[in-house]
């Protein structure tokens, strides 16, 4: 049977135009298209979660989740903040997707949002001290920002600001998260707690007060002493950490040693 071209792009132009609410929506960016999905369990985590995509454009609200999903016809805008209720993790290309249930049928993608769980402890503990840090990795790139206080579920703003990439920064405080593994954040001034920046190395000499032919403890991430370090001997650092209410310079691979058990050099990065 033949078919008449004018009918061919009329059905065309109906299926654009249906389509047109969809594609049109205000800062809504591109979803992501996710491969076939097997059954998925929602969890029951619950939190606040803050919009922070980096064009600042707000993110949309879907019903449902994955590739099952439909637009619901509105954009949450930047830097606001929603109790959500339940998370569900879906397949997304050769990864997989966090999506977060904000009420009812309303969920958004975690691609975009900062999360702050109920269950986890986001306290920081504040501690005087100056020094330089350097923006590590691409040219520009973007670090999460807290502004007020780096108790990110209550800061008064959370987002992203563009970094040059071998920049150095002086900071002015440093908070050391309750979660020993989530790295440090520090103040910039006015402010601006900025993590993802990198500490000067330098060069860490053990040399225990008092007890000059002592050697030093190393610790891991759990704080299990793993190994002993000879009297005099140096090892490069990679930044300090505050664990269990003592401070430790980073030996790099998850190893540690107390910052009173020597004496150290800062050196170029």
């Amino acid at each position: 049977m033949k078919i008449k071209f004018w009918r061919v792009y009329a059905v065309v132009i109906a299926l654009f135009a249906a389509g047109a609410t969809y594609a049109a929506a205000p800062g809504v960016s591109q979803p992501v298209q996710a491969d076939s999905e097997g059954p998925s369990t929602i969890s029951e985590e619950s939190g606040t979660l803050r919009v922070v995509n980096i064009d600042n454009t707000g993110i949309a609200l879907w019903h449902g989740y994955g590739t099952n999903r439909h637009y619901a016809g509105r954009i949450l805008p930047y830097g606001s903040r929603w109790q959500y209720s339940g998370t569900v993790t879906v397949p997304a290309y050769n990864s997989s997707e966090t999506w977060y249930n904000v009420g009812g049928d309303q969920w958004v993608e975690g691609l975009y949002v900062r999360t702050f769980p109920n269950n986890r402890d986001t306290t920081y503990r504040i501690v005087a001290q100056r020094g330089v840090v350097y923006v590590p990795s691409f040219p520009i790139m973007p670090l999460p920002v807290d502004k007020g206080t780096p108790q990110t579920s209550r800061s008064t703003w959370s987002g992203y600001l563009h970094f040059t990439a071998g920049s150095a920064w002086q900071y002015f405080h440093v908070a050391y998260s309750s979660d020993q593994y989530e790295p440090p954040k520090y103040d910039l001034g006015g402010g601006e707690w900025v993590q993802g920046l990198r500490e000067y190395t330098g060069i860490f000499t053990v040399a225990v007060p008092a007890y000059p032919t002592w050697g030093a403890a190393v610790y891991d991430r759990d704080l299990k002493p793993i190994r002993l370090l000879p009297a005099g001997s140096q090892w490069r650092t990679y930044g300090n950490r505050y664990i269990n209410g003592a401070e430790y310079y980073d030996l790099g691979g998850q190893q540690f040693v107390k910052r009173d058990a020597g004496l150290m050099q800062v050196v170029n990065k």
